[in-house]
């Protein structure tokens, strides 16, 4: 019994003396553990121009030792990490020109010691630089009654938007004639990353040139083409106005200078329409093309005489009706006629045949020879002519 009670005394004494060296230990090392950070500060500049180099400095108060530092920015760069050792309460991080050459908003976040502080900063662009980007459109306009838009992109030299309410310069060149001055000049700004304005269309047709700048940077020329309206009121004409019905004839048709109600010609290419009527229904469709502001075609003539009507269509404009005639018969002049005749027969040949050129008609055109004995009675034979003869 005896045994055992100084045994368990001496268990007891172990565990005694192992309790007081573990709380002396824990003691010590609590003393050598740095103080905990009472204040965390975070210094940046409230804004750079882009590309700057950055500097950010983090401070730790309550302590000059050492601790961990992290550091985090978010931008239109994406997400920057730094982590460092703080040297007597203080750490700077530096950031780069691959960092702080785009231009936005900037959100940096320090944290040491369970603390975190945030702050923003703006990443300002640099003035515009070449080339501002110029877009126009529509690129065909009609005189005085359209417009196009110019729009530019200006950019700084790293090729981030410039800053918001930038001027930027317009300038435009009109077709030459215009009563008003050719030159036109117009300072726009800078919204949403753009800049644009319309531009209208004066009364003088021809290519109409812009250019946009802003600063000391430029952009390429861009042109506008200004077409003419639909033509005003204008006839059409047939020459020669009567033509035999021969089928062969060629008869122009065309139609006056076409201008429209600035007295701008029509621009070469247009097409025009001639429809030819036959007793108001149509029976040809011709199409023409406009040169020197006048459009023309010809027309064949008709195997049978009569009248027919033609007029010509100009996009949403048409001419009055004008009447082309054909007569019967091929125009030709007065001809010889030779008789040679014999006990049994009567040879005929009529010729040479030539029409209003001189030039012989023909061949194939059809010859009628009539005969009238001596009691009036009347035999027709027909022949076709050969080489001007029939």
């Amino acid at each position: 019994m005896r045994i055992q009670s100084a045994t368990r005394l001496l268990r007891l004494g172990i565990l005694l003396t192992l309790l007081m060296l573990t709380a002396c230990s824990n003691r010590e090392a609590s003393l050598e553990r740095p103080p905990t950070a009472s204040e965390l500060s975070l210094i940046v500049p409230s804004s750079i121009y882009a590309g700057e180099p950055l500097s950010l400095l983090v401070k730790i108060g309550g302590s000059s030792d050492r601790h961990p530092v992290i550091l985090i920015a978010q931008g239109t760069f994406g997400d920057y990490f730094g982590t460092g050792i703080s040297e007597a309460g203080q750490i700077t991080f530096d950031l780069g020109a691959d960092v702080t050459s785009f231009a936005g908003t900037v959100t940096v976040i320090a944290r040491a010691e369970g603390l975190e502080r945030r702050a923003d900063m703006i990443i300002e662009p640099k003035a515009p630089a070449d080339p501002v980007v110029t877009l126009v459109g529509p690129r065909s306009l009609v005189a005085a009654e359209e417009s196009t838009m110019l729009t530019a992109v200006v950019h700084d030299a790293l090729g981030n938007p410039v800053a918001h309410d930038t001027p930027v310069e317009v300038r435009v060149q009109y077709p030459a004639g215009d009563a008003v001055s050719l030159v036109e000049t117009k300072t726009i700004t800078t919204a949403n990353l753009l800049a644009w304005t319309r531009l209208e269309a004066r009364n003088q047709t021809g290519r109409m040139r812009m250019s946009a700048g802003a600063g000391a940077a430029h952009g390429a020329e861009r042109d506008v083409v200004v077409v003419p309206g639909p033509p005003t009121d204008f006839a059409v004409t047939v020459t020669p106005s009567v033509s035999p019905a021969d089928g062969r004839q060629l008869v122009e048709i065309s139609t006056e200078t076409l201008v429209d109600k600035f007295g701008n010609r029509l621009l070469d290419g247009t097409t025009v329409t001639f429809l030819v009527e036959e007793k108001g229904t149509l029976v040809r469709s011709l199409p023409a093309q406009v040169i020197d502001g006048v459009a023309s075609t010809t027309l064949q003539a008709p195997t049978q005489p009569g009248a027919l009507w033609i007029h010509a269509v100009v996009a949403s404009a048409s001419s009055e009706p004008t009447m082309a005639l054909f007569t019967p018969g091929p125009a030709i002049q007065p001809f010889d006629l030779e008789v040679v005749s014999d006990t049994e027969t009567v040879s005929l040949r009529a010729g040479p045949l030539v029409g209003k050129l001189n030039q012989l008609v023909a061949d194939g055109t059809v010859v009628a020879f009539r005969f009238t004995d001596s009691d009036g009675n009347v035999i027709e034979n027909r022949a076709v002519t050969e080489e001007g003869y029939a």
